[in-house]
């Protein structure tokens, strides 16, 4: 890499954002398994995932066209 990283905070940042998600998945599931079967925990999941990623495209204009799937 020339010069180095300009953003290492962010990328810090980041990195501690995603280690303290996955250490507290673990806990949450517990607590969800309580009430829910894993095959709707998954499906939710992605569910959430899906509608978070599409309102994210849709804000930046960046939604796939449909007409060329298929």
């Amino acid at each position: 890499m020339a010069g180095g990283s300009r953003n290492w905070r962010l990328g810090f940042t980041l990195s501690l954002a995603t280690a303290a998600l996955w250490g507290l998945l673990p806990i949450a599931l517990k607590v969800v398994l309580e009430g829910m079967d894993a095959i709707t925990i998954v499906w939710w999941r992605f569910a959430v995932s899906m509608a978070g990623l599409g309102i994210f495209l849709a804000a930046r204009g960046a939604l796939p066209s449909l007409a060329g799937a298929g």
